[in-house]
């Protein structure tokens, strides 16, 4: 660029003008000079010196209507549908099995058993009543009370549409039984038979018909008797037990 002379009024140039300003050190001789190609880089370096005054970065290679990188212009990002909540299960009653109904009715009869009086004379008329209606060869009162005499604690066992009526086994049988060296070579089912003919006091069954009660019969009022005879699982026992 030519220095101008010191004191000298300003020289006006035609920007229209090529020659004029190669003349005046703009642009390259030769080469032609478009006055909107100027304006429009004068007016990006302005864009670029205001975008710096407000803090903001501006990169002049990328338009300012670009859209943003991992984003699509116009469109928003779709929300996130809220999951179905859960239906309301129905709860079904199951109907109760013909096995649940048979335990159901034992302990309603049992309760009945053990509403008794607590008057001794009354109690033994309470269950003669009741054996009765079962079955009219039921024992009277005063039979009830001689076995009580005899054989001290009797029991009443409903089972099914059955009574029975039955006492434990004491020590000294137990013993005398255990001597017997044919106890000793019985089987399950013989053992079981010789316990129900000692210890069932009511009611009397001969062979035959015990030949046609239910297969389980025996064995349920075997295993009973021995309960009550104080054959009890030692576990059981243990958590009786109370120490002082």
């Amino acid at each position: 660029m030519p220095k101008k002379a010191r004191g000298s009024a300003p020289q006006k140039i035609n920007v229209h003008d090529p020659a004029a300003l190669a003349a005046a050190g703009f642009g390259n001789p030769g080469q032609q000079f478009n006055p909107e190609e100027e304006l429009a880089a004068s007016q990006m370096d302005a864009s670029l010196v205001e975008g710096f005054n407000k803090g903001n970065k501006v990169n002049p290679e990328v338009p300012a209507s670009a859209p943003v990188k991992g984003k699509k212009a116009g469109k928003t990002m779709p929300k996130k549908k809220a999951a179905p909540k859960p239906e309301p299960v129905a709860v079904v009653e199951e109907e109760e099995t013909e096995e649940e109904e048979i335990i159901n009715e034992d302990e309603e009869g049992e309760e009945d058993v053990l509403d008794l009086s607590e008057d001794p004379v009354e109690r033994l008329n309470q269950v003669s009543k009741a054996l009765a209606e079962l079955d009219p060869s039921a024992p009277s009162p005063d039979q009830l009370g001689d076995w009580k005499q005899t054989h001290g604690d009797v029991f009443i066992l409903y089972l099914y549409d059955k009574a029975f009526v039955y006492r434990y086994l004491k020590r000294a049988e137990w013993i005398k039984m255990n001597l017997d060296e044919s106890f000793q070579n019985m089987r399950q089912d013989q053992i079981e038979d010789y316990i129900f003919d000692r210890c069932i006091l009511w009611p009397t069954f001969s062979v035959i018909e015990k030949n046609k009660l239910p297969a389980g019969t025996i064995p349920a009022l075997s295993e009973q008797i021995r309960i009550n005879s104080m054959f009890v699982d030692p576990n059981r026992l243990s958590q009786l037990t109370v120490k002082l």
